[in-house]
């Protein structure tokens, strides 16, 4: 979604005012629009703010969204790395205790059956 944020503000940044371009209304309703002001954009922050930049802020304000993004997606890679290897040392342990509760009770059957 960035990324293509970023295509078309830099596709716009080549466009001269008076021209044309498609307004989304949603995600399948378009009416037809015209641009005045090719570097003024508004840019949304987040849980619907939004300000009015350049398209050179625009670009950069994405490019560093993007690697916000990218920080935090290596976060997420990271910390599930980590709750795997967590998960298999569990899994390993509980083999481990498993074998030797058999090993206990086969040892008690054995004394049982050594003292029967």
């Amino acid at each position: 979604r960035i990324g293509m944020s970023q295509r078309a503000v830099s596709d716009l940044k080549k466009a001269s005012e008076s021209n044309h371009v498609m307004v989304p209304l949603t995600e399948s309703v378009y009416v037809p629009g015209l641009v005045k002001e090719p570097n003024k954009l508004l840019v949304e922050l987040g849980t619907g703010f939004y300000v009015e930049k350049s398209s050179k802020d625009a670009l950069l304000f994405l490019d560093r969204k993007m690697k916000l993004v990218d920080a935090n997606s290596d976060n997420v890679t990271k910390a599930v790395q980590a709750t795997n290897q967590n998960l298999e040392a569990v899994k390993m342990t509980m083999q481990g205790k498993l074998i030797e509760i058999r090993a206990r009770q086969e040892g008690a059957r054995h004394r049982a059956a050594v003292e029967g």
